[in-house]
């Protein structure tokens, strides 16, 4: 009989053990999915501004002559890929598999602007040529 209560015991801490992990586990997995969801949100609306500050980059360089504006953009934000697309005064962020977007005000600048990007390239160029901005690879 000695022998058992040491197997039981054993075999009660293992599943104690296995227990607590899965449980830390599962609230690992909970918050790092919100915070994704969090941060995706922010990156898309970084991106967003960064085109922003490009686009009244171009402008204003354009003033004085031709400008190209060049700009490092990462491949993906939050582990999926995404497009940019400047039209009509606005920058829309959208995530290339889901669908979802984000539009970016910008500052009217009273001149054409228009252009669209995906992330698959490194970098993307805000060209300034006969009062026309274009968003373009």
């Amino acid at each position: 009989m000695k022998g058992q209560y040491r197997i039981i015991n054993e075999i009660l801490l293992f599943g104690i053990t296995a227990g607590v992990v899965f449980a830390v586990a599962g609230v690992i997995s909970f918050s790092t999915e919100s915070m994704r969801v969090q941060t995706q949100k922010e990156q898309y609306s970084l991106m967003g501004d960064l085109a922003a500050l490009s686009l009244t980059k171009a402008y204003i360089c354009g003033k004085m002559a031709d400008c190209v504006v060049t700009s490092e953009i990462p491949d993906r934000l939050s582990e999926d890929r995404y497009t940019l697309t400047l039209y009509k005064g606005k920058i829309t962020v959208t995530n290339f598999e889901t669908g979802e977007s984000m539009d970016i005000g910008t500052l009217d600048f009273q001149t054409n602007v228009g252009g669209f990007i995906t992330s698959n390239g490194r970098y993307f160029l805000m060209t300034n040529q006969n009062d026309t901005i274009l968003l373009t690879r």
